[in-house]
């Protein structure tokens, strides 16, 4: 018992570390410098675990499941190459052409031994700039992705800033810090500045391409990742983990239990498998108070001391609303998979037996726990409060999700 408690404490350590901003975003730093007579774009971007999965399977290329190192730059070359259409710069209401200077990218190990993929582009302007002139930009590139996006301006060597509204200090610190959760966060796409160009020019840049300073090595993605992906989705699953323990304080026996987690188990792999097949989308602000509700009924069942024979029932009416939200953390990696045919099958399959792998195992440690408190004379009083417990939770989470904070 103590071993087991110890390898889930381990497993929970390892798991629950994940990227400050969740791990499906993906952000942006966008810096533009007057330099002399040039403008210099600094373009950041930082995908999290689950747009890094995305990533690992794009750059995948012939399909061995191992990401070489020009396989890697394969893929920064295209992203490079798909942002530069998408970046649009103008003088004066005239655009200026840009050109590629340099790139690089970089590996960085994230939550659940998953990792984060770090691409910094760097593009300039082709023809010297002179004079006083009003600048015009806009970052056009992927608008509907979620996450941190700023943009600001500077000068150097010579040009100066005479006017403008964009922001004139990185927030961010190169996106490696970012504000305590619960912040707005920001989203700024364009820039409109008045520039005075008086230096003296400046060589132009060479195009180079750096590598990743990571040491030469291969990473691995597919099922693997998936399963792992599962155990950290539930791990980090607080809402999902009170419904569990609102499931668990419903049961009087271990019969009960099983037939209760095992409802729950098939409903949420059904929702979860036709959510992550296409063939159902319910948004996410209707299934998230959802979530929230059937907690707070659970804790009410509790409260109430209404333990018969409808907590299987509940368990799976409930487990379908719970796939959903499961599958939100999948949908768009299945979506995006090259794998053709039935193979998102097989990536289903390992996303659920990581959920359930980690759930099997916390209740192997939390029912023995519970079993020897109900020896105690303060064991009443315990489930009551735990009851409390998870009845205010789910009221708590569904004022926040309706709210929309």
């Amino acid at each position: 018992m103590k071993a087991l408690t110890t390898l889930v404490i381990w497993l929970w350590s390892a798991l629950v570390a994940a990227h400050p901003l969740g791990n499906n975003t993906v952000n942006r730093a966008v810096a533009l410098t007057m330099d002399g007579d040039t403008v210099r774009i600094d373009y950041r971007q930082e995908l999290a675990e689950i747009p890094t999965l995305l990533a690992q399977q794009s750059a995948d290329r012939d399909g061995d499941g191992q990401i070489s190192r020009s396989e890697w730059q394969a893929f920064a070359d295209a992203w490079s190459g798909a942002l530069l259409p998408a970046l649009h710069l103008s003088a004066a209401q005239r655009a200026l052409a840009l050109q590629s200077a340099s790139l690089d990218w970089q590996l960085l190990e994230g939550a659940a031994g998953l990792q984060q993929l770090r691409l910094h582009g760097v593009f300039t302007t082709r023809a010297p700039l002179r004079g006083s002139m009003r600048l015009h930009f806009v970052d056009a590139s992927a608008p509907t992705d979620s996450g941190w996006r700023e943009l600001w301006v500077r000068a150097e060597r010579g040009a100066r800033i005479v006017e403008s509204g964009a922001a004139r200090h990185d927030r961010s610190a190169g996106l490696t810090r970012f504000p305590v959760a619960g912040a707005a966060l920001p989203h700024d796409t364009t820039a409109d500045l008045r520039v005075d160009f008086s230096g003296a020019p400046r060589a132009p840049n060479s195009i180079t391409r750096a590598a990743s300073p990571l040491p030469a090595a291969t990473h691995r993605a597919g099922l693997p990742a998936l399963f792992v992906l599962g155990m950290h989705h539930i791990a980090t699953g607080w809402d999902h983990l009170v419904f569990l323990l609102g499931l668990v304080l419903l049961c009087r026996s271990m019969r009960a239990l099983l037939a209760v987690v095992s409802a729950f188990t098939v409903a949420h792999s059904l929702t979860l498998g036709l959510a992550a097949a296409g063939l159902v989308a319910p948004p996410g602000a209707v299934v998230e108070p959802a979530i929230a509700l059937s907690i707070a009924y659970v804790g009410l069942c509790n409260v109430r001391q209404r333990r018969g024979d409808h907590g299987m029932v509940l368990a799976f009416a409930f487990g379908l609303i719970h796939g959903f939200g499961f599958a939100g953390a999948l949908a768009k990696t299945l979506g995006a998979q090259a794998f053709g045919g039935h193979d998102w099958l097989w990536s289903l399959l390992a996303f659920n037996l990581g959920i359930e792998s980690f759930q099997v195992a916390l209740l192997c440690v939390l029912v023995p726990g519970m079993v020897w408190a109900a020896r105690r004379s303060w064991a009443a009083r315990a489930r009551r409060g735990a009851s409390h417990a998870v009845l205010w939770s789910g009221l708590a989470w569904f004022a926040l999700r309706v709210a929309g904070v």
